[in-house]
């Protein structure tokens, strides 16, 4: 989503706190991992798409969110290639 990383890369968090809020409120998980792959910032729309909270995302790795079903080799081949590019991508 070019917005997100629009705001991802402002020096100004709120601003990307308040998108995430905006966007929650349409029923749009937002959020934002570093290059590692670990979750930095999740608004709350994830409570009602995953079951979780915020607060129980951010530091996990996103493999941590997979079923064993996704956890493939080539999955994670994806997942390092999508890293080192820095692009985002969408299901």
């Amino acid at each position: 989503m070019r917005t997100a990383k629009y705001f991802s890369k402002s020096n100004d968090d709120s601003v990307f706190r308040l998108f995430g809020e905006l966007a929650a409120s349409l029923g749009i998980w937002v959020w934002e991992m570093d290059t590692e792959g670990v979750h930095t910032y999740s608004n709350d729309a994830i409570k009602d798409i995953l079951g979780y909270t915020p607060e129980e995302i951010v530091g996990k790795h996103i493999t941590e969110l997979w079923i064993e079903d996704d956890r493939t080799k080539e999955n994670h081949r994806w997942l390092k290639k999508a890293l080192v590019s820095g692009k985002g991508w969408k299901n």
